[in-house]
């Protein structure tokens, strides 16, 4: 998952406090190109309903902790959302 090679990449900002059970939202992310695969694949229902409890979702949102990081999103560029 993209948010365990964050915390291994000792990215901090990140805070995800669920640990990847789609209960909070603290590994919310912005997929840089929107194009990119991981950005536009559908999103599974519980994360769909968490990005859609959010205050501000973008097209380009997911979450962390559901990108299963393959080689076909070798490059993969996200900004962390602000928390809010």
């Amino acid at each position: 998952m993209l948010m365990d090679a964050l915390f291994d990449g000792k990215i901090m900002e990140l805070r995800a406090l669920c640990g990847g059970c789609l209960t909070c939202a603290t590994c919310h992310v912005y997929v840089d190109d929107p194009e990119n695969p991981a950005a536009r694949a559908p999103f599974g229902e519980l994360e769909s309903v968490v990005i859609g409890g959010l205050r501000e979702p973008r097209p380009n949102s997911r979450l962390a902790c559901q990108l299963v990081l393959s080689a076909a999103l070798d490059g993969l560029a996200v900004t962390l959302a602000a928390e809010g």
